[in-house]
């Protein structure tokens, strides 16, 4: 099998364990310390990828390797799963599978969003998504929010804060971080709350 044939294998190994998982590429990035790009491109077979990489992609699965790359290998029952991952697949499942949008109205309104200055200050998915015009939000959820903000060109432009909302990612524009950055968490979390209680979110 040459290099070519060996990537794209692996990658349809990570969409074969993504699928019967159920759970999403944006949910596993944060482990791999990469982004959303980069899985897909992976997945596709169009990028060159280290041992470190492939062993980092197994790990979440709690496999070596040779065996998440073997696709006649069986896949481990949920309960053999390390307990990070078991608890990425039940978040994923309280929260849905990730709307395709094919008009991508949610990338443009978010787009606009950033270019107002949203991320100018602290702000979470479910901040943001709380601006968009309803129109555009019924029926969907803020974790899209999050998987159009793990995109490659967009992650150069903003940075996420060392803690969290609850369990919200916080994000704030890399030209003004150094300065949130000096502030304490309990100043961030103030400044999340009165922006929750301006777009009434509960």
């Amino acid at each position: 099998m040459d290099t070519e044939q060996s990537r794209k294998q692996f990658g349809k190994q990570v969409q074969r364990y993504l699928e019967h998982y159920e759970i999403e590429i944006v949910d596993v990035v944060d482990n791999l310390k990469t982004n959303s790009t980069y899985v897909r491109k992976l997945i596709k077979g169009e990028i060159t990828f280290s041992f470190d990489k492939m062993t980092a992609i197994a790990s979440i699965f709690g496999l070596p390797y040779y065996k998440f790359a073997d696709p006649d290998y069986p896949l481990p029952k949920l309960k053999d799963l390390p307990e990070e991952t078991q608890k990425i697949i039940k978040n994923r499942a309280n929260k849905g599978k990730i709307t395709k949008d094919f008009t991508n109205s949610m990338a443009l309104a978010l787009e606009a969003l950033i270019e107002k200055g949203a991320l100018l200050r602290p702000t979470t998915s479910k901040i943001l998504f709380a601006q968009i015009d309803p129109a555009i939000t019924k029926g969907r959820k803020s974790t899209e929010i999050t998987s159009l903000l793990a995109y490659e060109q967009r992650m150069n432009n903003f940075l996420k804060m060392p803690f969290k909302r609850v369990r919200e990612t916080i994000y704030i524009d890399k030209n003004v971080a150094s300065e949130y950055l000096k502030k304490d968490e309990s100043e961030i979390q103030k400044i999340l709350k009165e922006q929750e209680d301006e777009y009434d979110i509960t």
